[in-house]
């Protein structure tokens, strides 16, 4: 995903000195995830995850992300801390492929990894996260995001090949669902 070759503790060493993270304890891979390379890291100071980008992601990209990271803190959303180098950037280039963030470590699970549905108190938490983000007077430039839910018959096209029958079933079902929203009549807004 990064295209690095070296010692990762060298390079973990690193950022914690240029970000003045502390003295480095441990750091571990963050398995889940798709693009990026994400890291745990656990210093004298703090817990921290440092977020490599992909070698793919263009340098626009990646100043988008963090342009949209900045206005989500500056309205209000729960969302971890960006740390900054001894320079005062939150983009740290080690080299022109090889950039990365630095944020506030949050220990979690999320709802699939507990094997439960939100309560409704954790659905008006929810709902209150999501009324900061459509109040946000942001507007970033148009990227593709295979991820996203308007973009899921693309990566559905990606991946079907892959699925179980249960899996193309239960696509299907929410395919029938997801076209049956009036979407041109919904609000638009970040």
């Amino acid at each position: 995903r990064i295209n690095y070759d070296g010692d990762l503790s060298d390079l973990i060493d690193q950022i914690a000195d240029e970000y003045s993270l502390g003295r480095v304890l441990s750091y571990s891979v963050i398995e889940m995830g798709f693009e990026d390379f994400n890291i745990k890291l656990e210093t004298t100071n703090s817990k921290y995850v440092i977020k490599i980008f992909s070698k793919d992601r263009t340098d626009a990209q990646i100043k988008r992300f963090v342009e949209t990271i900045k206005n989500a803190l500056d309205y209000g959303v729960n969302h971890p801390r960006l740390f900054s180098t001894r320079e005062g950037e939150f983009i740290f280039a080690i080299t022109p492929s090889l950039q990365l963030i630095v944020m506030a470590y949050v220990r979690g699970k999320t709802f699939y990894d507990l094997s439960r549905t939100p309560t409704k108190d954790e659905l008006l938490m929810i709902c209150a996260e999501a009324v900061k983000i459509n109040s946000m007077d942001y507007e970033p430039e148009y990227i593709f995001d295979s991820w996203a839910i308007p973009n899921m018959k693309w990566m559905y096209e990606k991946t079907k090949d892959h699925l179980s029958a249960e899996g193309l079933s239960l696509v299907q079902k929410a395919f029938e669902v997801y076209d049956s929203i009036p979407l041109s009549d919904l609000p638009k807004c970040f």
